[in-house]
């Protein structure tokens, strides 16, 4: 099982909102997800990457578009539940 630290998730995040918007954007925790005009679909995309990339699942009150304001949200929910399914499997 790999273990993540909040530096190498919020790099693999960015990689993934970088690939998504297909430009070469400063991304970093502060930027707001609502500036990257990501449509609904995008959204769907990088939830399932980020999922995907983690062996994670979000809960469905996190898929609401506005539930993460900014990168840094969402590294800290991804995080959230690395660490909750790590404390399950103890």
């Amino acid at each position: 099982m790999l273990i993540y630290n909040m530096n190498m998730i919020e790099q693999k995040i960015e990689d993934i909102v970088i690939e998504l918007i297909d430009k070469r954007k400063e991304i970093n925790e502060s930027i707001e997800l609502g500036s990257l005009n990501l449509s609904s679909f995008e959204f769907i995309q990088m939830i399932v990457a980020i999922e995907e990339k983690f062996d994670i699942e979000f809960e469905m009150e996190d898929l609401v578009e506005d539930r993460f304001k900014t990168v840094g949200d969402l590294k800290n929910r991804v995080y959230q539940l690395i660490e909750n399914r790590s404390n399950s499997m103890e």
